[in-house]
């Protein structure tokens, strides 16, 4: 009878930690039985706020450098979006304010199609200005809209531009939106 308790109490324990996202932690579910906490399973690894969206893997920062003419456009290749978190962008050098864009595409040679949010209404076709270095978001709906592919492109809208820096199509963490349009 005892032995039939702990067991249910092992696998109640065991569907809860898998609901709440905390994995598989079979080996130290015994232990949960018996009053021992596992370090999985401690307040703090716990998340706070379920409804978050949470990164997938595309969080890597690639490097990017557009060179571009007066009115030249550039983009990067095509990298697997993973979520619906902004793109990341990280400007280390900028020698003229251009216009940046988050493209989806159905795979990773496209088409491509504009997905970056206007700042006043969320819908597609908008841009961001990059007027500085620093760390942005670009917020944009390419996962939203079924595109599995994004790549970051750009318009020297104000003359000859060269920018350069990191991005990832997918984010974690807190940076201020750059959608300007």
């Amino acid at each position: 009878m005892i032995m039939r308790t702990n067991a249910k109490r092992v696998i109640v324990t065991a569907l809860f930690a898998a609901a709440v996202g905390l994995g598989p932690a079979v080996p130290a579910l015994a232990d949960v039985a018996d009053g021992y906490t596992p370090p999985s399973v401690q307040e703090e690894n716990v998340p706070t706020n379920p409804g978050a969206i949470e990164p997938m893997a595309n969080t890597s920062d690639e490097p990017y450098a557009f060179r571009m003419g007066a009115n030249g456009t550039y983009a990067t290749p095509g990298r697997a979006k993973q979520d619906a978190s902004s793109t990341y962008v990280k400007v280390t050098t900028i020698s003229q304010a251009c216009r940046l864009y988050v493209d989806g595409g159905t795979s990773s040679n496209g088409p491509w199609y504009n997905q970056t949010c206007y700042a006043s209404t969320g819908k597609s076709g908008g841009y961001a200005n990059a007027t500085r270095v620093g760390q942005w978001r670009i917020r944009q709906n390419v996962y939203e809209n079924g595109f599995r592919w994004a790549r970051l492109s750009a318009w020297a809208n104000n003359g000859t531009t060269y920018i350069a820096g990191e991005w990832s199509p997918d984010s974690y963490g807190s940076y201020t939106a750059i959608n300007g349009g």
